[in-house]
């Protein structure tokens, strides 16, 4: 196992990150179409199979820390490796060396090295823009250029972190064939996370949040999602599918059942209240305080992320429902002034 690790050029024990990374960039270096050397025929057979291994033996090491496959052991995978799989991967490596460059990148076994670093460098660098751009803008608006100082100062510590991982993607050429709409099927898979988590997120602040449960017993239930998600997630193969049911699928599904809830209601009852809205404001959205202390408990139904409507009214009108699961909902939510 060593020399397989030796024949992608990284330290024994690799994260599976720095497998897939190493076997892209090996792989494109020593794939015949490309590369005219004698031996690059036979170097790529052994990148590939050396890729292969390491694959299912991460996977191994991953579901048997789970508990999930205690029955199958290092000796078992060794043995039918040797005896079956390893003869599988040379012969799947062989027809990939047969192939157009343009072909074998557009495969599975490349394809799904790459997908899930490009969505993971996509999500980095969109946290970097919110922390470097979209945060100091937000301090200046709201309190001047004092604190607009005072932020970016805050930023400093972590620069050579974000600052590498900028200059290093923008070396990077797993970004580019998203960006410039050459890669279709990496295009597709990326652009379906995208769809699903807005879609996540749209019903979070608008369906989950104006549900009358507490925000703690909300975040609860995506962590036990979440959870279910990493459980399942260990018997699937395909990384890009782990990576969906963990982050996409398995936060989905509350927020569908959120959704089903919100969607079906019955005995609506209108309630209004005066309120105050400087107190907690952001810019962005503003949490107001409802007289009486009404629905201190629920967060969410005080949050909205109409900041003008917020600070040109005084009086909120919320229109409730009993959801179809039980849970009380805010189905509609009004601002008017009544001076």
């Amino acid at each position: 196992m060593n020399d397989y690790y030796q024949i992608l050029n990284v330290p024994a024990g690799a994260s599976l990150e720095q497998i897939k990374k190493a076997y892209r960039k090996k792989a494109k270096l020593y794939h015949p179409d490309i590369n005219k050397a004698a031996d690059a025929h036979e170097q790529f057979i052994l990148i590939n199979e050396a890729y292969e291994y390491l694959l299912r033996f991460k996977d191994l090491k991953q579901r048997q820390r789970a508990g999930a496959s205690a029955k199958v052991d290092l000796e078992t995978f060794w043995r039918k490796w040797k005896e079956e799989e390893r003869r599988k991967a040379r012969e799947r490596a062989r027809a990939h060396a047969q192939m157009k460059y343009e072909a074998y990148i557009q495969s599975d076994i490349y394809k799904t090295s790459e997908v899930v670093s490009v969505i993971l460098d996509a999500l980095t660098t969109g946290v970097i823009f919110l922390l470097v751009v979209v945060m100091p803008w937000l301090l200046y608006k709201k309190y001047g250029i004092i604190a607009l100082f005072i932020g970016l100062s805050a930023l400093l510590p972590t620069s050579p972190l974000w600052f590498r991982f900028l200059v290093r993607l923008a070396n990077k050429e797993s970004i580019m064939p998203l960006l410039q709409f050459k890669n279709v099927p990496l295009k597709i898979k990326v652009i379906h996370f995208i769809i699903l988590t807005g879609i996540n997120i749209f019903i979070y602040f608008e369906v989950v949040l104006n549900t009358l449960i507490s925000i703690q017993s909300i975040h609860l239930a995506y962590a036990i999602a979440f959870t279910a998600g990493l459980v399942v997630s260990l018997l699937i193969k395909s990384r890009f599918r782990k990576f969906m049911v963990r982050f996409a699928y398995a936060p989905a599904l509350v927020s569908f059942v959120f959704l089903f809830n919100f969607l079906f209601t019955s005995s609506p009852v209108i309630e209004s209240y005066w309120y105050e809205g400087n107190a907690h404001g952001h810019g962005m959205f503003v949490v107001i305080d409802l007289e009486s202390g009404a629905y201190d408990a629920y967060k969410g139904l005080r949050l909205n992320l109409d900041y003008n409507a917020v600070q040109e009214n005084n009086k909120v009108s919320y229109t409730f429902g009993d959801g179809l699961l039980g849970m009380k909902v805010a189905k509609n939510i009004r601002f008017s002034s009544d001076y």
